[in-house]
Protein backbone atom coordinates (compact mmCIF):
# COMPACT_ATOMS: atom_id res chain seq x y z
CA UNK A 1 0.00 0.00 0.00
CA UNK A 2 1.30 3.51 -0.80
CA UNK A 3 2.24 6.05 1.82
CA UNK A 4 -0.47 8.64 2.45
CA UNK A 5 -3.50 6.60 1.43
CA UNK A 6 -6.10 4.58 3.27
CA UNK A 7 -7.89 1.39 2.29
CA UNK A 8 -10.19 1.82 -0.67
CA UNK A 9 -11.85 -0.39 -3.28
CA UNK A 10 -9.33 -2.03 -5.62
CA UNK A 11 -7.92 0.44 -8.11
CA UNK A 12 -9.02 3.53 -6.15
CA UNK A 13 -6.75 5.54 -3.83
CA UNK A 14 -8.07 8.01 -1.25
CA UNK A 15 -5.63 10.72 -0.07
CA UNK A 16 -5.28 11.11 3.71
CA UNK A 17 -6.77 14.61 3.68
CA UNK A 18 -10.06 13.18 2.34
CA UNK A 19 -10.44 10.36 4.81
CA UNK A 20 -13.02 10.78 7.60
CA UNK A 21 -11.84 12.16 10.92
CA UNK A 22 -11.86 9.83 13.93
CA UNK A 23 -14.84 10.29 16.19
CA UNK A 24 -14.35 11.03 19.87
CA UNK A 25 -16.71 9.98 22.57
CA UNK A 26 -19.01 12.93 23.39
CA UNK A 27 -18.49 14.61 26.76
CA UNK A 28 -21.09 13.92 29.40
CA UNK A 29 -21.56 16.28 32.33
CA UNK A 30 -20.46 16.35 35.06
CA UNK A 31 -17.15 15.56 33.41
CA UNK A 32 -14.35 14.52 35.80
CA UNK A 33 -11.72 16.80 34.21
CA UNK A 34 -14.03 19.81 33.95
CA UNK A 35 -15.67 19.50 37.37
CA UNK A 36 -12.55 19.04 39.49
CA UNK A 37 -9.77 21.57 39.94
CA UNK A 38 -6.91 20.18 37.88
CA UNK A 39 -3.58 21.63 36.89
CA UNK A 40 -3.26 23.18 33.44
CA UNK A 41 -0.84 20.44 32.37
CA UNK A 42 -3.60 17.83 32.67
CA UNK A 43 -5.87 19.87 30.45
CA UNK A 44 -3.05 20.40 27.96
CA UNK A 45 -2.40 16.66 27.63
CA UNK A 46 -6.03 15.64 27.23
CA UNK A 47 -6.72 14.98 23.53
CA UNK A 48 -10.43 15.75 23.44
CA UNK A 49 -10.65 18.68 25.87
CA UNK A 50 -9.78 22.17 24.64
CA UNK A 51 -7.72 24.42 26.88
CA UNK A 52 -9.94 26.50 29.13
CA UNK A 53 -8.23 29.88 28.96
CA UNK A 54 -10.33 31.75 31.54
CA UNK A 55 -9.57 29.06 34.11
CA UNK A 56 -5.79 29.34 33.67
CA UNK A 57 -4.08 31.76 36.04
CA UNK A 58 -3.21 35.12 34.52
CA UNK A 59 0.38 36.33 34.53
CA UNK A 60 1.04 38.97 37.20
CA UNK A 61 0.64 42.69 36.54
CA UNK A 62 4.10 44.12 35.78
CA UNK A 63 5.48 46.68 38.19
CA UNK A 64 5.49 50.35 37.27
CA UNK A 65 8.91 51.44 35.95
CA UNK A 66 10.56 54.84 35.60
CA UNK A 67 10.20 54.57 31.80
CA UNK A 68 6.46 53.82 32.06
CA UNK A 69 5.21 55.38 35.32
CA UNK A 70 1.48 55.49 34.52
CA UNK A 71 -1.30 54.55 32.12
CA UNK A 72 -1.10 57.80 30.12
CA UNK A 73 2.61 57.26 29.41
CA UNK A 74 1.96 53.65 28.37
CA UNK A 75 -0.79 54.71 25.95
CA UNK A 76 1.31 57.60 24.61
CA UNK A 77 4.28 55.32 23.91
CA UNK A 78 2.23 52.74 21.98
CA UNK A 79 0.85 55.52 19.77
CA UNK A 80 -2.12 55.55 17.39
CA UNK A 81 -3.81 58.24 19.53
CA UNK A 82 -4.42 55.71 22.31
CA UNK A 83 -3.51 58.39 24.86
CA UNK A 84 -6.85 60.13 24.18
CA UNK A 85 -8.48 57.28 26.11
CA UNK A 86 -6.22 57.58 29.17
CA UNK A 87 -8.92 59.27 31.32
CA UNK A 88 -11.20 56.27 30.75
CA UNK A 89 -8.65 53.86 32.30
CA UNK A 90 -8.34 54.81 35.96
CA UNK A 91 -5.24 52.89 37.10
CA UNK A 92 -2.42 50.55 36.16
CA UNK A 93 -4.20 47.48 37.56
CA UNK A 94 -7.40 48.39 35.72
CA UNK A 95 -5.42 48.54 32.47
CA UNK A 96 -4.00 45.05 33.03
CA UNK A 97 -7.13 43.40 34.49
CA UNK A 98 -9.77 44.74 32.06
CA UNK A 99 -11.23 42.71 29.23
CA UNK A 100 -12.16 43.98 25.78
CA UNK A 101 -15.79 44.29 26.94
CA UNK A 102 -14.69 46.42 29.91
CA UNK A 103 -12.82 48.74 27.56
CA UNK A 104 -15.86 48.89 25.29
CA UNK A 105 -18.13 49.84 28.21
CA UNK A 106 -15.61 52.52 29.20
CA UNK A 107 -15.87 53.98 25.70
CA UNK A 108 -12.58 52.93 24.10
CA UNK A 109 -13.57 52.93 20.44
CA UNK A 110 -13.02 51.77 17.68
CA UNK A 111 -12.56 48.04 18.19
CA UNK A 112 -9.29 48.10 16.22
CA UNK A 113 -7.80 50.45 18.84
CA UNK A 114 -9.05 48.23 21.69
CA UNK A 115 -7.36 45.21 20.12
CA UNK A 116 -4.18 47.25 19.61
CA UNK A 117 -4.11 48.34 23.29
CA UNK A 118 -4.78 44.76 24.47
CA UNK A 119 -2.08 43.41 22.15
CA UNK A 120 0.52 45.81 23.58
CA UNK A 121 -0.71 45.21 27.14
CA UNK A 122 -0.21 41.44 26.83
CA UNK A 123 3.14 41.86 25.09
CA UNK A 124 4.26 44.16 27.94
CA UNK A 125 2.93 41.72 30.55
CA UNK A 126 4.73 38.70 29.02
CA UNK A 127 8.00 40.65 28.89
CA UNK A 128 7.43 41.77 32.50
CA UNK A 129 7.93 45.41 31.53
CA UNK A 130 11.28 44.81 29.85
CA UNK A 131 10.23 45.76 26.33
CA UNK A 132 10.53 48.90 24.26
CA UNK A 133 7.11 50.41 23.62
CA UNK A 134 6.80 51.96 20.17
CA UNK A 135 4.05 52.78 17.73
CA UNK A 136 3.38 50.30 14.96
CA UNK A 137 2.03 52.22 11.98
CA UNK A 138 -0.98 50.76 10.22
CA UNK A 139 -0.29 49.39 6.77
CA UNK A 140 -1.49 51.27 3.72
CA UNK A 141 -3.34 49.46 0.98
CA UNK A 142 -1.68 49.63 -2.41
CA UNK A 143 -3.85 49.48 -5.51
CA UNK A 144 -7.07 48.85 -3.57
CA UNK A 145 -5.77 45.97 -1.46
CA UNK A 146 -4.89 42.38 -2.22
CA UNK A 147 -8.29 41.34 -3.57
CA UNK A 148 -8.82 44.29 -5.89
CA UNK A 149 -5.22 44.75 -7.08
CA UNK A 150 -5.60 43.19 -10.56
CA UNK A 151 -8.76 45.11 -11.33
CA UNK A 152 -7.41 48.47 -10.14
CA UNK A 153 -4.17 48.05 -12.08
CA UNK A 154 -6.07 47.07 -15.24
CA UNK A 155 -8.31 50.14 -14.91
CA UNK A 156 -5.26 52.36 -14.37
CA UNK A 157 -3.47 50.91 -17.44
CA UNK A 158 -6.62 51.50 -19.53
CA UNK A 159 -6.86 55.11 -18.38
CA UNK A 160 -3.16 55.70 -19.05
CA UNK A 161 -3.54 54.18 -22.53
CA UNK A 162 -6.53 56.44 -23.31
CA UNK A 163 -4.65 59.52 -22.05
CA UNK A 164 -1.68 58.59 -24.25
CA UNK A 165 -3.96 58.21 -27.32
CA UNK A 166 -5.62 61.60 -26.65
CA UNK A 167 -2.20 63.24 -26.30
CA UNK A 168 -1.05 61.69 -29.60
CA UNK A 169 -4.25 62.90 -31.31
CA UNK A 170 -3.68 66.44 -30.00
CA UNK A 171 -0.09 66.42 -31.21
CA UNK A 172 -1.17 65.05 -34.60
CA UNK A 173 -3.90 67.73 -34.85
CA UNK A 174 -1.51 70.54 -33.93
CA UNK A 175 1.10 69.20 -36.43
CA UNK A 176 -1.51 69.27 -39.24
CA UNK A 177 -2.49 72.83 -38.29
CA UNK A 178 1.13 73.97 -38.53
CA UNK A 179 1.59 72.32 -41.95
CA UNK A 180 -1.48 74.14 -43.34
CA UNK A 181 -0.13 77.53 -42.30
Amino acid sequence: MSIGVTRAPPGMLIPLRLRPLPLFRPLTFPHPILSSPTPASTLRNSPSIRRLHPSLPRPPVPAITSAVPDVKTFLTLIGRSASTHAPKISSWTVLFDSTSDDFKRAGVEPARLRRYIIHWREKYRRANGKIELKEVKRGVKKDGGERRRKMIRAIRRTQEYREKKREEEREAGSAEGEQQE
